[in-house]
């Protein structure tokens, strides 16, 4: 409550009392005067230290001014030099380092006598470190002139003499190097422009310790990794200054690079790499000629090791270099592709972009004139004993991480180059195989860890086989059969004979550059190395996953594969054509790779997309290596083994495509289709006898015992005891017998229009279509149907009749023309080029598509060339021979000329004549203005050859191709070879003979020819009868009379006759390729009914039947028979 009346300035008394101090206020004083008490301190120690620093301050000026005044006195002493190193001032080194220069170089050395000699060196050289580091921060060119001047030899050893002047140049560069000499001078080099004053003497820096210490291997990995990275630094000099940097690059003489020298420049940055590739080819390649050979070897080990740490196709990029219609170049074969196998890395991202100026001059290292410039330098060198850093550079070049597009240009100049001049590889196909490949182990490649290598037998060169491999196949494109069969008597051949041949003749004649023997050991190694980088994963653990091991097979290894593989199918089509090797020398040892039981059925099951049993990883791995073997090198597996594996894929295909359409027709459930496979199996058994019973014979027939089944018995037991197993295959369904032309489904066919009603109705039907037999009906002119013969109809009469219209070469078509040897391929002309011939060329793909999936055989034979393109396989120049007789010998007198081929006037175009219309084509871009030389002119034959037997029939071999593929599956036509495909088309050789015995065996017989209808008891009365219904021994049944003198007749047939006959009743002269029993129909004989022995022999080709009258004499048989199958009459 306030007073009414305060009284500000009365005193106011507090009767309450004094109170005592509490523990907070205690401790709160306590605190504040400890914080007192620091402040006192640190004002102390402030107040110490301030003034020692003013004492030092003064003291140092005192002694700076007192050094400073010594200097000024002393400026050409050693005295200077110790006050210089002591205050390390930017502004007395400047002082110095002009009075020094002022004075001359005397002046700089007067103090190196004996008495100071030790001081001087130690002073100098932390001099030079002060000069270093102010060049780092800004270059001044007295500076530098004057580390330039201590740098000299001749200047340090005039004034120093010889030995101590090389301890003083030695110690003064290992100061420098550890002050990062090169990074700090390359660094300020980088930042100049061309035109500054400073560049000239930054570039003198970087040359003047080779000049100082012209051994030391400690100077050139610096040099190489900071100044020749440098991005364009042959821009950034002056061309005086450019002229001397160069010259003063040390040329490698005394140089060899250790492994972890390698190792640091592969660690380098992926730009950096480039520069230095860059900067080593502009400055390096005019030296070549002044190169020995331990520079050489050192210089390409320098290039190899770059190249192999770069991303793949970095210096390549995919997709680089389409070429136009109108160009030629490359190749449009899958070959490398394996594969693969064959390319199996990726592209991978570039970390960074090649300007324009740097990818061109990278871009030369793979051009024809730097590898001249590099094999001639090579060859004067003296190095051509040691090929194997030559070898591993030109394998790097056209690998991943080089130029694979440019393989071609590489392999050539190599090729071109060594050709009779004693240069580059020399003899280089047989030089690396004896040098590096002769006597090695193939095995060793897979087998590093599992097993020791013989000491007599090293690992062979890895790269150096893919780069024999690549030369060798490059060589097969443009080698004619004469020249590959041409194999060298012994290895004393050389290149003297060639050149004496040189000196009477414009020509020489090329040969293999291996020997028989050779060649033989190369291939035979080639092929286990490939089987064994297949089975290379079988060795491990059980537990693991094969199939995926594989997969992350190296991609060098995939490399290697995918090369033998190719190089193996080069030399087996040559065998192929002209057989120089033993017969089983391509052959697996199947007890130690494959079960060819269980491998041709599961092969076909599986590629047949045939549902099968479940199976363990372990069972599915052990299968895939084989596949991939039969794919990659079907030839080892024997031929036969290979066309029974297809046949049966064919049968199962064409069941499953059966079941698999009747299904969805029917829309029948998955538990329906389970349990009809779940059927009752039939044991199998074997006639034992045969019996007659209610006036017919029957079979008496018996179990067969497990333990002697068939392999076909055991396959469907297993097949219809497994609900996840396809049922047996069987034949397809038979179209109508005498379908009406109006029916649903039926393909109406006039008879004079075979080609074209086939085309108009069944070009736009699915693939569905073909799977299955379709029914045929002939009409006549007046469009009333034909009768037909036989269970098939007319289905394969309308196959052989429009084969024969639509392969007529010269037809109305204009589809095919044919060789000098009647072998047909695609008419090159443009007009075969029109839309609707393409869609022409389809069809028949499909056609003949459709008789490859039914087994039925086309009697025309195919080109060699074009059969390649169907494998995807290359083809070759002597190929050529039968398209082109006069453009291939010429071809062969500009491979073999031994003058200037420049003096023959080619360039990279060709003529190409179309229907008497000539146009110029550019083999490759700008061809017009590159001229055909020594060094490109095997690349030159080979992009004429391709032009000849690829490119012109290009889209006409894709259009029939597409049509192929949609029946066929390319991979499995991969198994053969031309030959071998031609035999699978068309049946086997005959020039083997038709072997009568077998068709016999196989041959079916229907009405009163059959045996059952022609066997009769030879006492025929029911006394006679057995009583267990038994057939007496020696009472057997009986051939037909004619049946007897029909075979008698026809084993007096000689080869001609014979094939008559079968072309009379198959339509095709040529046996099945697996025997008779695989023909189907069967071979058929029919009597012709009574009262017919006055009539020809007919037949119903449509269903291989012949309509044979009864004849009773075996010469009127002979006559009648001759006579109709000699006039190719049929039905």
């Amino acid at each position: 409550m306030h007073p009414l009346f305060p009284d500000p300035q009365r005193r106011r008394i507090n009767l309450g009392g004094v109170s005592g101090p509490t523990h907070a206020s205690v401790l709160n004083n306590v605190q504040s005067q400890r914080v007192q008490r620091q402040r006192q301190k640190r004002e102390t120690d402030a107040a110490t230290r301030v003034q020692a620093a003013w004492r030092g301050f003064v003291g140092r000026r005192r002694v700076r001014g007192h050094l400073r005044s010594v200097f000024d006195r002393d400026l050409d002493g050693i005295d200077a030099m110790r006050v210089l190193v002591t205050l390390r001032e930017k502004e007395l080194l400047d002082v110095w380092v002009n009075a020094m220069l002022t004075r001359g170089e005397a002046q700089l050395f007067c103090s190196a006598t004996a008495p100071h000699l030790e001081s001087w060196s130690f002073l100098v050289r932390h001099i030079a470190r002060l000069i270093l580091a102010n060049v780092a921060r800004q270059p001044k060119i007295a500076s530098m002139q004057l580390l330039r001047t201590l740098l000299t030899p001749a200047v340090v050893k005039q004034y120093l003499g010889d030995v101590q002047g090389t301890v003083f140049l030695q110690s003064l560069m290992s100061d420098l190097l550890r002050q990062r000499f090169y990074e700090v001078v390359s660094t300020a080099l980088y930042s100049m422009s061309k035109t500054s004053p400073e560049t000239p003497l930054l570039a003198q820096l970087c040359t003047a310790p080779f000049e100082a210490l012209p051994c030391a291997l400690q100077l050139l990995l610096p040099f190489l990794t900071n100044t020749l990275t440098i991005p364009l630094l042959p821009n950034l000099l002056p061309i005086t200054s450019l002229t001397a940097f160069s010259a003063k690059i040390p040329s490698f003489s005394r140089w060899r690079f250790m492994e972890e020298d390698l190792a640091a420049l592969s660690g380098l940055g992926t730009e950096k790499k480039v520069h230095l590739l860059a900067n080593l080819v502009a400055f390096m390649q005019p030296r070549y000629p002044t190169l020995d050979s331990d520079s050489l070897e050192a210089y390409l080990a320098l290039l190899t090791a770059l190249l192999t740490g770069l991303p793949t196709y970095l210096l390549d990029p995919v997709g680089r270099g389409a070429l136009s219609e109108s160009t030629i170049s490359g190749d449009d074969n899958s070959d490398d592709d394996e594969d693969e196998d064959a390319e199996p890395t990726q592209a991978a991202a570039r970390p960074f972009t090649i300007d324009a100026r740097t990818r061109k001059r990278v871009d030369t290292i793979p051009s024809t004139t730097h590898l001249s410039a590099l094999l001639r330098a090579r060859s004067s060198s003296g190095a051509a004993s040691d090929s194997e850093p030559l070898i591993n550079f030109v394998a790097v070049l056209v690998g991943p991480s080089g130029w694979p597009s440019k393989k071609q240009t590489v392999l050539g100049a190599v090729l071109g180059i060594g050709v009779g001049a004693g240069v580059g590889l020399g003899s280089c196909i047989a030089e690396i195989y004896r040098t590096q490949i002769s006597g090695r182990s193939f095995e060793a490649l897979v087998e590093a860890g599992r097993k020791p290598a013989s000491q007599n037998a090293g690992p062979v060169n890895a790269a150096a086989l893919m780069l024999l491999l690549d030369l060798f196949t490059q060589t097969l494109l443009t080698m004619g059969d004469d020249e590959f069969f041409a194999f060298p008597a012994d290895e004393s051949e050389s290149s003297a004979d060639l050149e004496v041949n040189a000196s009477s003749s414009t020509q020489v004649q090329a040969q293999n550059p291996l020997r028989k023997e050779e060649l033989l050991d190369l291939t035979r190694g080639l092929m286990r190395l490939v089987l064994a980088l297949y089975f290379s994963g079988d060795a491990r653990p059980s537990s693991e996953p094969l199939i995926r091991e594989r997969k992350c097979i190296a991609p060098e290894v995939k490399r290697l594969r995918s090369k033998a593989v190719r190089f193996l199918l080069a030399v087996h089509a040559r065998d192929s054509r002209r057989s120089f090797l033993p017969e089983d020398h391509w052959h697996a040892k199947t007890e130690r790779y494959i079960n060819l039981k269980a491998f041709v059925e599961v092969a076909a099951r599986e590629e047949a997309h045939v549902p099968q049993a479940d199976a363990t990883d372990r069972e599915r791995a052990y299968f895939a290596p084989r596949l991939a073997i039969l794919h990659a090198v079907p030839f080892a597996l024997p031929f036969r083994t290979r066309a029974a594996v297809f046949q049966m894929w064919s049968s199962m295909l064409r069941a499953f495509r059966a079941e698999r359409h009747w299904q969805r027709q029917q829309r029948v459930p998955l538990q329906v289709q389970q349990r009809r496979r779940q059927q009752e199996f039939r044991w199998p058994q074997r006639v034992v006898g045969r019996a007659y019973r209610d006036g017919h014979v029957i079979e008496v027939a018996e179990d067969i015992p497990r333990e002697e089944w068939a392999p076909e018995d055991e396959r469907r037991l297993a097949m219809d005891l497994d609900l996840d197993v396809a049922p047996p295959p069987v034949p397809p369904p038979a179209p109508l017998r005498n379908p009406e032309p109006d029916s649903e489904g039926v393909v109406k066919i006039r008879r004079d229009h075979v080609a074209e009603d086939g085309f108009a109705q069944l070009k736009d039907m699915p693939v569905e279509f073909f799977h299955g037999p379709f029914a045929v009906a002939f009409v006549d002119k007046l469009g009333m149907p034909e009768g037909n013969v036989g269970h098939l109809g007319l289905y394969k009469e309308f196959f052989t009749a429009i084969c024969k219209e639509v392969f007529r070469p010269g037809g109305e078509l204009g589809l095919w023309v044919e060789n000098e040897k009647h072998e047909i391929y695609p008419n090159p002309a443009s007009s075969a080029r029109t839309s609707e011939k393409l869609e022409w060329f389809r069809f028949i793909g499909r056609i003949v598509g459709k008789a490859l999936h039914d087994g039925i055989l086309i009697d025309f034979a195919f080109a060699g060339f074009f059969l390649a393109k169907w494998l995807g396989r290359q083809v070759y120049l002597d190929d050529l021979a039968s398209l082109d007789p006069s453009l291939y010998r010429g071809l062969l007198f500009l491979k073999h000329y031994t003058g200037d081929v420049e003096d023959l006037s080619l360039n990279f175009t060709a003529d190409v004549d179309d229907e008497g219309t000539l146009r110029t084509v550019d083999l490759m871009p700008d061809g017009g203005n590159t001229t055909v030389t020594k060094a490109n002119r095997l690349q030159y034959i080979y992009l004429i050859a391709h032009l000849r037997l690829s490119w012109q029939i290009k889209p006409q071999s894709e259009a029939f191709f597409r049509g192929l593929s949609d029946l066929i599956e390319p991979r499995w036509l991969k198994m053969f070879n031309q030959q071998e495909l031609q035999t699978l088309l068309g049946g086997a050789d005959v020039d083997t003979g038709i072997d009568v015995d077998d068709l016999r065996a196989n041959t079916d017989y229907q009405g009163v020819f059959h045996p059952d209808h022609a066997t009769m008891l030879e006492r025929a009365n029911p006394s006679q009868q057995p009583q267990d219904g038994r057939i007496p021994e020696g009472l057997k049944p009986r051939e037909h009379p004619t049946i007897v003198i029909f075979w008698n007749v026809v084993k007096t047939f000689n080869p001609k006759e014979l094939r008559a006959l079968l072309h009379f009743v198959t339509s095709c002269s040529r046996p099945p390729l697996l025997g008779f029993k695989n023909l189907h129909p069967h071979f058929t004989i029919q009597d012709m009914g009574l009262d017919t022995e006055d009539h020809l022999p007919a037949a119903a080709t449509c269903s291989n039947l012949l309509l044979l009258p009864r004849y009773t004499d075996e010469a009127v048989l002979k006559e009648k028979l001759l006579c109709a199958i000699m006039s190719e009459s049929g039905f």
